[in-house]
């Protein structure tokens, strides 16, 4: 009985283990088992382009595992990208990673990511990806190098009568335009992609055309690429180079001999010597240098040659040699900006004159030059060298500094007939075939007490038309004028225009006499006209 009692305890025991088994499973802690007690997160969708990375988020109620059903979505798991990717319940971020794959012209690309929980799943994110748009633009210049946005377009620089184009080639399947540039950009449009660019003096921005810039001013030329219903533009940075580098002009330039007197203060277009009526500037010589960025190198080089100074003519200088290392510090150069200046110290000696060239160049020039100025800058002129042709627009001055001081002006005359209120100068008289009228220079001696004597020629028949008038140029105060007499013709004298003339009216028909007008200073004759009527 014992034996009996014993196995059917186990047996109870056993049976008892069972039912306890089937219970739990049936239990209401459903935990691990996600296909009675999980809840699915609400779908979601959006749009993603190739190369971008999206973060997913949702929440589990048990274990998972989400998938992909595009080659081109997948999900980042370290340093990896898998099409499926699993975790512990609880909030989860996902990133998603999209890429090019397989992407085409035509049609956008849906991807679906299935959540699965257990033995379920569900569809949570829908992801599109819009279809390739032709960005693959090239943008090259005449050598084939490419523009982009390290890279940047430059607009070559121009000059006046001279422009030079930047050319650029834009390479793509799709038609393309430029809707977009700055103002100071002008667009010669070739066809075939290919576009002329130069800079647009008469712009709005107030660029010069003479200062360089990069892409710090934030300008771009926009290329646009239409395909299908897309529009794309792209974007490229562009600046310019400044003014044509070899490019210099000079306003106002002295290239003429201008004499610069013994104490540097006063500078003559024409004769300090003599006086002739000439441009005059006090202290300085001033001009305007315009060359690209205001940079610029000037130079001065001694003139050797010979010195002319005859009584009654206008001095002259003739300069046979050039020296390039020569003093130089009597003329002091004043720099600023575009603005330049020239100022001339004292010549000590009293007997030699000095002359100069100062010339300006562009930096550019200058640096390609400045190891040998004298075999860059002079040329053969047949059996002296001179400043070459190419290089005289960049001549500043041509100065002659006197060693003397200059004498009194030297009084002398001009011709006229009045015609209608107006003066008609002696040589235009003539050559119109109204009559013939002459003043020249006498050289005879005289016995006036002075060389400088004029003498004056007219037809009688030229004083019916109106009454000759004489201009004494450089009268100045203390002068006086001495009239001859006669009971023929009427002698006065007149100021018109902050001129002194002398006024001859009558009628000369009957006139043999020579006329004598004298003019003095403190007593003493300066000048002399001798008048006839022929």
């Amino acid at each position: 009985m014992k034996t009996l009692y014993m196995k059917s305890t186990y047996l109870f025991m056993v049976f008892a283990m069972i039912l306890g088994f089937t219970l739990t499973g049936c239990s209401d802690d459903n935990s691990g088992d996600p296909s009675t007690s999980a809840e699915f997160p609400e779908l979601k969708e959006f749009t993603c382009n190739a190369g971008e990375t999206k973060d997913l988020s949702f929440t589990a109620g048990a274990d998972w595992a989400l998938s992909s059903n595009a080659g081109w979505c997948k999900f980042k798991n370290g340093e990896f990208t898998e099409s499926t990717i699993s975790g512990k319940a609880g909030s989860q971020t996902v990133q998603v990673v999209i890429t090019n794959d397989g992407q085409n012209f035509e049609k956008d690309d849906i991807a679906e990511l299935t959540l699965k929980m257990g033995n379920s799943s569900q569809v949570i994110c829908k992801i599109t990806r819009p279809h390739k748009i032709p960005v693959d633009i090239v943008i090259t210049d005449e050598e084939g190098n490419v523009y982009d946005a390290e890279n940047p377009i430059i607009i070559k620089g121009s000059a006046p009568l001279s422009l030079v184009e930047t050319v650029i080639t834009v390479e793509t399947d799709f038609e393309v335009g430029l809707p977009e540039y700055p103002d100071w950009v002008a667009v010669n449009a070739k066809g075939n992609g290919v576009y002329a660019l130069s800079f647009k003096d008469d712009n709005k921005s107030g660029i010069s055309n003479k200062y360089s810039f990069g892409t710090e001013k934030g300008y771009t030329l926009t290329f646009a690429v239409q395909y299908n219903k897309d529009l794309v533009e792209i974007e490229v940075p562009v600046g310019y180079e400044g003014l044509k580098a070899d490019y210099l002009s000079v306003d106002p330039s002295f290239t003429s001999v201008h004499w610069v007197s013994k104490d540097g203060k006063t500078i003559s277009a024409n004769g300090g010597v003599s006086g002739t009526e000439s441009d005059v500037y006090e202290e300085k010589l001033s001009t305007t240098i315009t060359t690209r960025n205001d940079d610029y190198e000037v130079i001065k080089i001694e003139q050797i040659g010979d010195f002319m100074d005859y009584p009654g003519m206008d001095p002259a200088f003739y300069p046979n040699d050039f020296n390039f290392n020569a003093d130089m510090s009597w003329i002091n150069v004043q720099k600023d900006g575009e603005n330049l200046s020239l100022s001339f110290a004292e010549n000590s000696s009293d007997t030699d004159i000095r002359a100069a060239i100062i010339m300006a160049f562009p930096r550019d020039v200058y640096e390609a030059i400045k190891d040998d100025l004298k075999g860059n800058i002079l040329e053969d002129a047949g059996g002296y060298y001179d400043i070459a042709t190419k290089y005289t627009r960049n001549i500043v001055a041509n100065v002659v500094q006197e060693y003397k001081l200059p004498e009194a002006p030297v009084v002398s005359f001009a011709g006229y007939i009045e015609s209608n209120g107006t003066l008609i100068s002696f040589e235009e008289v003539t050559a119109n075939g109204a009559g013939e009228a002459y003043l020249d220079k006498f050289y005879e001696q005289t016995e006036y007490g002075t060389d400088n004597v004029y003498t004056a020629s007219v037809e009688k028949k030229l004083l019916s038309y109106g009454a000759m008038y004489l201009e004494v140029k450089n009268y100045e105060e203390g002068m006086s004028c001495e009239l001859p007499k006669s009971d023929i013709l009427t002698f006065t004298t007149e100021n018109k225009d902050g001129k002194f003339y002398i006024k001859v009216s009558g009628n000369a028909a009957d006139v043999t006499e020579q006329f004598d007008c004298i003019i003095t200073k403190d007593g003493s004759p300066v000048s002399v006209c001798l008048i006839s009527f022929f």
